[in-house]
Parts: structure tokens; sequence; C-alpha cells
């Protein structure tokens, strides 16, 4: 489908820009996030960072889109919260308008541009991430890395992240062991088990 779009410029001169094909909806999506959150570039170490940006409050909301995607992805979610708090979503590098200037798109470089639009919304202080796909891997990773740094995680369908727990700090291995981990997990609501079956478990 073609789609046509007539404009009016401040010289009063009149236009036509023509969008076809598939790019069109994310050519709209985009135009219209940045009319609830201008768009505006920071340096990263990889090249140019494009960062959507708005609202006001504390602590700031940084939502960190998957692989392939961009920050207007978020358009029907990020700007709702523009009247109590500072929404940042930025394209990650190689995804949407950012650059990356790195010989490969590699987990450290895209790692690196969500540190460093981190760093500069808020600089030593907290936010709440909200991540989807591999931003949320992204997102936990952070998490991981700067505990001090994140007031809350949102992660929508993102994958895990392996560590190394160890095994003493999940399987219980007496009764008494048991007990203790199912009152952590469920409180008030933990079930008075027999003996037996606690055996078992």
């Amino acid at each position: 489908a073609l789609l046509v779009v007539a404009f009016v410029g401040v010289s009063g001169c009149c236009g036509l820009i023509a969008f076809d094909g598939v790019q069109t909806g994310l050519y709209v999506q985009r135009w219209l996030f940045a009319l609830s959150l201008p768009d505006r570039e920071i340096r990263g170490t990889a090249g140019t960072l494009v960062v959507f940006d708005g609202g006001q409050g504390s602590p700031p909301l940084v939502f960190v889109h998957g692989f392939g995607d961009q920050a207007s992805t978020w358009s029907r979610v990020a700007p709702s919260f523009t009247g109590s708090h500072r929404v940042v979503a930025p394209d990650l590098p190689g995804h949407g308008d950012s650059q990356y200037l790195a010989d490969a798109l590699t987990w450290e470089v895209v790692r690196e541009g969500l540190d460093r639009t981190i760093d500069d919304v808020a600089p030593g202080q907290p936010v709440v991430l909200v991540g989807n796909s591999m931003g949320g891997w992204l997102a936990a990773d952070y998490a991981l890395r700067h505990p001090d740094r994140v007031a809350h995680l949102v992660v929508v369908n993102a994958g895990g992240l392996k560590r190394d727990i160890p095994k003493q700090s999940l399987i219980p291995t007496t009764q008494a062991d048991l007990d203790d981990k199912l009152q952590r997990v469920m409180g008030e609501h933990t079930p008075d088990l027999p003996g037996f079956v606690k055996d078992q478990l």
C-alpha cells in the first residue's frame, strides 16, 4: 500500500512525502513516538546513540527494546508515563538510527550502549529498567552488574541469565532446612507438611 502524507512547510510551501511497502508503519510509528518523546543524540564509544527522552519525575523509566527492533516499539506504552516520570527509550547500537562503529555488533557493544544511556540520563542515580526480549536480558545483566543503579526491574519475554548458584542455597538437605525455605517463599501460606512428605522432598 502507498501512504502519501501532505505537509505545509514554514515558508508556506506544500509538499508530498510518499512511503511505500512494509516500512510505512515503522516510519509513522517512529514519527508519532517522537512527538511525545523528542529524540536527541548522545556519544557512545561505538558511535552516536539516538535516545527518545521526555517527561519529568524520578526515578527515570528506561525502556529497552529487543534484537532487531527500535525504541519506538514502546510507542503504545512509554508515553503514558511522561506525566509522572522522565521516560527514556534508546535505539541500541546498530538498531534504529543509532550507529555502531565497531568491527562487529557484539554483546559488549550493545551493553555499552545501555550503560552509556543510563550514565547520561541518571548519573549515579537509580532508574527503573523495563526490557523486552534481548532488552530484558540486557536490563537483567545491568541490574546484576549495577544493583545500586536499579530501583526496579521489569522484564518481558526475556531470556534467562546463567549464574553459578550453590546447590545448598536452593535444595534443602534437612526437614528444618525445607521448613525454612518454604517459609521464605510462601510466608504465612506455608503448608504444614507431614514428616514423610518432607523426607521425600
